[in-house]
């Protein structure tokens, strides 16, 4: 008996552990999911749909640096720096070490926001007042 009940023990502790969900903070992220091609599909300015003219067709996103203004895929378009200041957070940038930004990636759509308002805590890729968005697909 008394080797029955340490034994029952362990293996309900065992099976809980595996039954838990796994904080998203110990979950392995893809750090490279935003780099590649992208087509632009549209913006919103403030909360309201804007044009995209000046952003270009494409945009290029690598690790640190992304090109937008490209006519084409292979065109060098006008250059910006991008930074990760958590690296937990991946979604999170700086635009040219300062502008906020939060990089919403769904499949072959990504979201792109730019946030003006210091205070505004880009948790969402939603429209909102201070802020731009830029809409994509994927370019295969």
């Amino acid at each position: 008996m008394r080797f029955i009940l340490p034994c029952v023990a362990f293996i309900t502790f065992a099976l809980m552990l595996v039954a838990a969900p796994i904080p998203k903070s110990l979950k392995k992220s893809k750090k490279n999911d935003y780099e590649g091609i992208w087509e632009v599909n549209g913006s919103n300015t403030d909360g309201k749909p804007s044009s995209t003219a000046g952003a270009g067709k494409f945009w290029r996103i690598e690790t640190d640096k992304f090109y937008y203004a490209m006519s084409t895929p292979e065109a060098t378009g006008t250059s910006g720096t991008l930074s990760t200041p958590d690296e937990n957070h991946q979604e999170l940038k700086l635009y040219n070490g300062s502008t906020r930004c939060l990089l919403e990636i769904d499949g072959d759509q990504l979201t792109w926001v730019f946030a003006s308002d210091k205070n505004d805590p880009l948790d969402t890729a939603t429209p909102a007042h201070n802020r731009v968005i830029y809409t994509f697909t994927r370019n295969k």
